[in-house]
């Protein structure tokens, strides 16, 4: 050990006033100081570390805390114990001072005063006096007190005499002669400066990208290829080249490690170069994105004031467009609508046929063709009507013009030699010829009349062709097929109007549109005979013979048929108090009870009868159409209510009474009207085709037979009933019997089922028959249990069931004609 350790002790190893107290560090020994031995006074830090508590070298007034801190370093803890003699203490002092010259040397070298080290040394700090005290001086009376106020005198400041304040002008031509000596220099100068600033500002330049892309530089290319992808087996070997690194021999197992370690290192390095860019770039634009942050705010707040803005203007350029814009807008569209609708007319449709000679839909204006077929039928039926109109239009120009030509013929040929006569007059003074001047021959003149005629003719069937074209263009995709009955008439009626008025020109019939119109007819009536036919058909197959409430709209147009006499067209009822329907249709004061299906057979014969009176050139091909609906109607009819067949098609239980009933009386009302059909058709066909009296006639009769065999059906199911009831019957008390008493329930059942349906004359008829019926087999029945005439007890009782079937009979108040002697009349 040196000198030093054994000669000396830290006087921080241990504490002087609490015995038995040591320190491993001089920092535990401060604090045990500060915390121990030390008082806090305000701000003022005491020390009272030393005898009797009390430190010898700090004040007693305290210091503040860093003085604290210094004073404890200094004399408490940089303090060591000696145990030579006091010879050596100064020199030992002195070589610890030097080895921890560090701590006084910041105390020597600071400027500021310092209270432990100064407090015997007076500084200007030490001063008492203050600058009131010093500026004023008591040997001054209190007027001369003021210093800085009061007057000094002139002797105060040396006086001096002022320079002149002339000085020359000066101007350009004083420095022109230095100028010029010196431009070339300075112009030399800047040359210079110039040249070197490019230098330094490249090289500047250089020197950054350089140092902005040398780390780059040391990346490979690969690594920065927009197409870098290791899943390429390729780049994959490129990058980590494990065929070289594991290729080599296992004796080299060293240098594989030692390689693969360089290689990961090379990659960090890479790595951290990428980073490094990356967050240079980031810090560059950090600035931008921060304030783009700051401004987002108030960007946002703006948008959504921007919003609600446009959000109202939207709403008033709305409201301004609704009100100033769409109507006006809209009003004209249809105005240029309507212009280029008239100019398509008038271009592609009136000039060709007023100025072509040959006017062919499919070869010379397939396009015209296409247009036609893509218009409306509303569409197009206005445009043909147009066409119709100029084309008799101009046929009337041609007219007046062949008028002109024929007169003039007449005048040449001198047929007009009496001028004084009105209509000759007026002829010749038309054509400006009062004399009578024959200049062509009686041969040239009939040579050249029917010509003219001809020609006007020709002319008449050429506008005739044309509209046949057009119809038939529209016709062919199967478009007039489509329109309903009111439209077909209104364009077979336009048409026949335009023939008409040709026919009175020309003076003959022209025949091209006449025949494409008749087929156009006959396709209409086909189709319009099919769908009836077909919809009869489905009424009946569903119909279940129920009586229906019939509609005022049938119920006004029988009471129009039977007032006028002939076939009218179905009104509708606008009436807005529309009557309710009624159970019965009245015809001429007789109640008919009809199903539903009967009253659709008269709506469709009226349909026919409008059909022939719009369409007359077809009025016999729907006349015998119209007899084979009414046959197919009876022939149906009968095989589901005869033949039973509606009890598997409707699921009818039975077929009743009524039914029969209901059936008979739909027919009875057919065959009423049958003659005012016939009469409507015949007043449409001309006399020698008229052979539709034969056709008519007939119908009533397979009708009337079918109405007799619904009433033998009636009249056989009561005389079944009545042979059942009969076969039991036996005579002998009571009476009536159960037998008699059964017949009569049955006859009264069965006229509660068809005394509202049938007519009174009908109803009679039936029961009268009946009634025989029921004579005949009694006779019959009293034969076989031989019952005699004999006043015997079983005449009584037979006597007695009589009377109740008469009296039955006479409430029931149908005819009963029965004499009690007709049935002993051959015993």
């Amino acid at each position: 050990m040196t000198s030093e350790s054994r000669s000396s002790v830290a006087a921080w190893k241990r504490c002087n006033l609490c015995a038995e107290t040591t320190f491993k560090t001089a920092q535990e020994f401060r604090l045990h100081l500060r915390q121990n031995h030390c008082k806090k006074e305000g701000g003022s830090y005491v020390c009272c570390y030393g005898k009797n508590n009390i430190c010898g070298s700090l004040p007693l007034e305290g210091v503040n805390d860093q003085d604290y801190e210094f004073h404890v370093v200094k004399h408490h803890v940089l303090t060591f114990t000696v145990d030579d003699d006091n010879s050596q203490e100064e020199k030992f002092v002195e070589n610890l001072r030097q080895k921890y010259a560090h701590i006084f040397t910041a105390a020597e070298n600071n400027t500021q005063p310092n209270v432990v080290e100064d407090k015997y040394q007076w500084t200007i700090y030490n001063s008492s006096q203050n600058l009131p005290a010093v500026l004023n001086d008591p040997r001054k009376t209190k007027r001369e007190y003021d210093l800085f106020t009061k007057s000094w005198g002139d002797s105060f400041v040396e006086s001096a005499g002022l320079p002149p304040t002339y000085l020359p002008d000066i101007n350009y031509k004083h420095f022109e002669m230095y100028l010029k000596h010196i431009r070339k220099g300075i112009r030399r100068n800047a040359k210079k400066k110039d040249q070197q600033e490019k230098k330094q500002h490249a090289s500047l330049c250089a020197e950054k990208s350089m140092s902005k892309f040398a780390d780059i530089e040391e990346i490979p290319k690969i690594f920065l290829q927009s197409d870098f992808n290791l899943e390429n087996p390729s780049t994959f070997n490129a990058v980590l080249p494990w065929s070289q690194l594991y290729g080599q021999v296992s004796a080299e197992n060293s240098n594989q490690k030692n390689s693969v370690k360089l290689l990961q290192e090379k990659m960090s390095h890479y790595l951290d170069i990428a980073e490094v860019h990356i967050a240079k770039q980031i810090s560059m634009r950090s600035e931008a994105f921060f304030h783009a942050m700051t401004s987002h705010d108030a960007l946002m707040d703006q948008l959504s004031d921007v919003i609600k803005c446009v959000c109202d203007l939207r709403e008033r350029i709305h409201v301004i467009e609704e009100v100033l814009v769409t109507g006006p807008m809209k009003i004209l569209r249809l105005k240029r609508r309507q212009k280029n609708l008239n100019e398509i007319y008038k271009k592609t449709v009136i000039e060709v046929v007023s100025q072509s000679d040959d006017f062919d839909l499919e070869s010379n204006t397939g396009n015209l063709a296409e247009q036609l077929r893509s218009l409306s039928f509303y569409n197009w039926m206005e445009m043909f009507q147009l066409i119709m109109k100029n084309l008799h239009f101009l046929l009337q120009r041609i007219q007046a013009l062949y008028q002109v030509m024929d007169d003039t013929l007449e005048v040449a040929a001198g047929y007009i030699a009496n001028i004084n006569t009105d209509e000759n007059f007026h002829r010749c003074h038309t054509l400006h010829l009062m004399e009578t001047e024959v200049m062509i021959s009686e041969q040239d003149y009939l040579k050249i009349k029917p010509n003219l005629k001809d020609v006007l003719c020709s002319v008449c069937d050429h506008a005739h062709d044309c509209c046949a074209k057009i119809l038939s263009a529209k016709a062919k995709d199967g478009s007039l097929d489509k329109v309903i009955m009111a439209e077909f008439f209104s364009l077979a009626k336009s048409i026949e109007e335009f023939q008409q008025k040709s026919e009175d020109i020309s003076g003959k019939q022209s025949t091209a549109l006449r025949l494409a119109l008749q087929s156009q007819v006959s396709r209409f009536v086909m189709r319009f005979h099919e769908e009836r036919k077909v919809k009869l058909n489905l009424i009946l197959e569903n119909e279940q013979w129920k009586q229906a409430d019939v509609p005022m709209e049938f119920q006004e147009l029988v009471n129009d048929i039977i007032s006028s006499g002939c076939i009218t067209s179905i009104k509708k009822n606008t009436n807005e108090n529309r009557r309710e329907p009624q159970p019965y249709l009245i015809v001429n004061g007789e109640n008919f009870a009809v199903c539903g299906t009967a009253l659709m057979l008269f709506k469709m014969i009226i349909e026919y009868c409008q059909c022939a009176e719009e369409l007359p050139m077809l009025a016999p091909d729907l006349a015998n159409r119209l007899v084979e609906l009414l046959k197919a109607f009876n022939s149906r009819t009968c095989q589901l209510v005869l033949g039973a067949g509606a009890l598997q098609l409707v699921g009818l239980k039975t077929i009743t009474t009524k039914h029969l009933a209901l059936t008979s009386r739909c027919l009875h009302l057919i065959v009423y009207f049958i003659p005012y059909v016939k009469n409507h058709f015949q007043s449409k066909i001309p006399v020698k085709q008229q052979k539709l009296d034969k056709q008519f006639d007939q119908v009533s009769k397979i009708y009337m037979e079918h109405i007799r065999e619904i009433s033998h059906k009636l009249e056989s199911i009561i005389s079944d009933m009545f042979e059942t009831q009969l076969r039991k019957w036996e005579v002998k008390a009571p009476v009536p019997s159960p037998s008699f008493n059964a017949i009569s329930k049955q006859l009264t059942k069965v006229h509660e089922f068809v005394h509202n349906v049938l007519s009174p004359e009908e109803l009679n008829n039936i029961f009268l028959r009946v009634n025989n019926n029921f004579k005949s087999k009694l006779r019959d029945h009293l034969a076989r249990l031989q019952v005699n005439n004999d006043g015997g007890p079983q005449h009584g009782l037979v006597t007695q069931e009589l009377t109740f079937y008469i009296q039955n009979l006479k409430k029931l108040q149908v005819p009963c004609d029965f004499n009690m002697n007709d049935l002993w009349q051959s015993r």
